[in-house]
């Protein structure tokens, strides 16, 4: 394959991005450090390449040296399309009849909902409330007709907590980071490059007032993008 500018290398404390070659100085019989990025992505062309292995068959991050002379090492990488392909063990939460004003969060591990990045690059994902024929509208406090879903991702069986401010899910897509949604869902990476599996955890304030009496079926899509450097 021929030389790709993507992604970045790290020599010591430098960390240079997009580009193919890089060249350094280090003082004679020093070690030092150093890094390449574990996927290269081009959006441009759909593609991600994936770290393989360098020249002296040392690992992604790994130390060389005492250099007492000039050294040219090469990070080889496996090209591919980029496939996002997610997982959901469940696709309904049945919350069951409530009480106007009530709140209802997600019990155990049973109702919680398991997510599997079966991709081959890491994603960001991010979450809004869908479209539907209810009266029914998300807000940041549940009132007439408004109700709040908040949601976490997170690796824990059990129940987390829920920050009224950082959680809740709007009509427009929010994505997840430490805070928002958090603490994961960013940067999840795909099967054979770390934890590939994270649970949504989802509580629900039904509105004070209600103009429908009638079963409402409320829409969450869950969004997934690259995840960039």
């Amino acid at each position: 394959s021929p030389p790709e500018p993507y992604g970045y290398f790290q020599v010591g404390d430098s960390v240079i991005n997009e580009t193919w070659q890089y060249t350094g100085w280090v003082a004679p019989g020093d070690s030092i450090r150093i890094e390449a990025s574990q996927f290269d992505i081009n959006l441009r062309a759909d593609s991600v390449y994936i770290f393989n292995r360098w020249s002296d068959d040392g690992d992604r991050v790994h130390i060389i040296g005492p250099i007492t002379s000039y050294v040219d090492l090469t990070a080889f990488y496996s090209g591919q399309r980029i496939t996002i392909d997610l997982y959901l063990d469940s696709l309904v939460w049945d919350i069951g009849l409530m009480e106007l004003g009530q709140t209802r969060t997600m019990r155990d591990s049973s109702e919680m909902i398991t997510i599997k990045n079966q991709g081959n690059v890491p994603v960001d994902l991010g979450l809004a409330m869908g479209d539907t024929s209810s009266v029914w509208c998300p807000g940041y406090f549940n009132d007439m007709n408004q109700y709040v879903l908040r949601a976490v991702f997170t690796d824990d069986i059990h129940t987390p907590t829920f920050s009224p401010h950082n959680d809740f899910v709007k009509s427009t897509v929010d994505w997840a980071d430490e805070v928002t949604f958090g603490p994961l869902g960013n940067a999840f990476p795909p099967v054979g490059f770390g934890d590939a599996e994270l649970n949504l955890w989802l509580q629900f304030a039904a509105p004070t007032v209600s103009a429908s009496y009638e079963e409402e079926t409320l829409k969450l899509t869950l969004y997934a993008k690259v995840s960039l450097p």
